[in-house]
């Protein structure tokens, strides 16, 4: 069994992650100054935080075999405060399903390396789920 499923799997995660970056310093770069700095840094330690998360999967990849992704998927993009974070939300909860799947994956595949990288990931979008939840005063659902 070789690592072609998990390969195809974290580059799929390494081009979401790619999205993810951009939104975020979209709506940092973007967001009137009326939002506050506290909110406009908020979106850039979180693309921060996805950079991290694009690099531990981009070495794995290559570690496979692979080769990661290079072209930049679609991201949303403005929008009044609400509506960015409305999107950022539905990013972070996109991602949480996407990596508990391909933890599954890796558990299925054997490969406990690249499965225990996805829980770590994992742990940080959860907690961003949380955060732009709290932000739009939203309940966040039990992990």
């Amino acid at each position: 069994m070789g690592p072609e499923r998990v390969v195809t799997a974290l580059n799929e995660d390494f081009a979401a992650e790619m999205a993810g970056i951009m939104q975020y310093l979209w709506h940092h770069f973007t967001g009137p100054e009326e939002y506050g700095a506290g909110v406009r840094e908020l979106f850039r330690q979180t693309a921060v935080e996805e950079m991290r998360h694009l690099a531990w999967l981009g070495r794995r990849i290559v570690e496979l075999g692979g080769e990661p992704p290079a072209r930049l998927p679609p991201f949303a993009r403005g929008g009044d405060l609400r509506r960015m974070m409305e999107d950022d939300l539905a990013r972070e909860r996109d991602a949480v399903e996407r990596y508990r799947q391909h933890i599954a994956l890796c558990a299925s595949e054997g490969d406990e390396e690249t499965e225990a990288l996805l829980r770590r990931i994992l742990e940080d979008e959860l907690r961003h789920v949380e955060t732009w939840a709290g932000q739009l005063g939203l309940a966040v659902p039990a992990r």
